[in-house]
């Protein structure tokens, strides 16, 4: 847990329990990232598979390596989800001025 002998056995309890609660979030960070290491990994297996079955169609192509990590904050998602809006309205916008120019 990293507890010190000393700190263990002669101070006060409250340290080896404030060691015993870091010592479970460390094992809770490091168990959600190798979670988030084995789904890059399924999802990259996913994105590949179309290729290696044998009865696959000619021509057929693997998914793109993704441009960015996956967002895994409460943070990371709402920005996402902001870009992900303005790109759409960017499009709209392209999509309304073409049919304009075009004469509706």
């Amino acid at each position: 847990m990293g507890c010190s002998y000393d700190d263990f056995w002669y101070k006060d309890t409250e340290i080896a329990k404030a060691y015993l609660k870091a010592h479970e979030i460390r094992q809770k960070q490091e168990n959600e990232r190798l979670w988030l290491q084995g789904y890059y990994f399924y999802v990259a297996l996913c994105d590949v598979a179309p290729v290696l079955n044998a009865f696959a169609k000619k021509g057929t192509k693997v998914q793109p390596y993704p441009t960015e990590p996956f967002a895994v904050t409460k943070r990371d998602i709402e920005i996402k989800q902001d870009r992900e809006r303005q790109n759409r309205l960017i499009m709209l916008r392209e999509k309304l001025n073409k049919s304009v120019k075009n004469g509706g």
